[in-house]
């Protein structure tokens, strides 16, 4: 089963789940939402997660969708982007040769080309060609066996998480891999004003992470900078 994980702040949810029932019925699915919203969604294959703490950003309530979810895999997805249907093939894109000597089972959907988005260097001698991982999608045992049990590393709220992941891979030595024909539909995207105010922050965090990474190799994935909490 995939456990499609989506945090909530907008109406935009019910097209978004009723995009979901009409396009991925030929996979056994379960859809987790996390929000502060009280949602309308009474169905079995879909479970509420009250984010009661009202955080701002995505991070804590992703990571959240996991912990409640029931899925060997798993896909993150927002509010305001239209799944491709192709992400139904998950599963076996896992257990193709692409990850055959890879100790991390995961992947972004989303894009057809790495979105031209790559992490930044900070004027640092490190990799300029780290595509960025906006859309992780994988296996449940990969992140709780090699990841510490979250898809986005706790120390962040919100813009910056996916640029530490695909950082974190590519120090182990594993390129970010985007699984192929599965670009969303983004014609209604948007961003949400509340989340804006910690971009600068989870940016700090990020430069400060990826140096202590640079200096130690055997970094945990979830590792927190001491007196950095945000």
């Amino acid at each position: 089963m995939i456990s499609i994980l989506i945090t909530s702040v907008r109406d935009s949810i019910y097209r978004v789940v009723d995009h979901i029932e009409k396009t991925l019925s030929s996979v056994d699915y379960e859809i987790v939402i996390c929000s502060d919203n009280d949602l309308s969604l009474n169905k079995p294959n879909i479970k509420l997660i009250k984010d009661r703490d009202g955080n701002i950003g995505s991070i804590t309530p992703t990571n959240q969708c996991l912990k409640e979810s029931q899925g060997e895999y798993f896909l993150v997805t927002c509010d305001d982007i239209l799944l491709n249907p192709n992400v139904v093939h998950l599963e076996e894109f896992l257990k193709s040769d692409t990850f055959k000597n890879r100790q991390h089972e995961i992947c972004s959907i989303g894009y057809t080309d790495y979105h031209h988005c790559f992490v930044p260097t900070f004027n640092r001698y490190r990799p300029s060609n780290i595509p960025i991982m906006s859309f992780p999608a994988g296996s449940r045992w990969s992140i709780e066996d090699n990841m510490g049990g979250v898809i986005f590393n706790e120390g962040f709220r919100h813009i910056w998480a996916d640029n530490w992941l695909s950082y974190y891979l590519a120090k182990k030595g594993e390129h970010p891999i985007f699984m192929p024909y599965t670009h969303n539909d983004l014609s209604f995207d948007t961003r949400e004003e509340k989340s804006k105010i910690v971009r600068q922050s989870d940016e700090e965090y990020f430069k400060k992470l990826i140096d202590f990474c640079d200096d130690n190799s055997n970094i945990s994935y979830n590792h927190q900078l001491a007196g950095e909490s945000q």
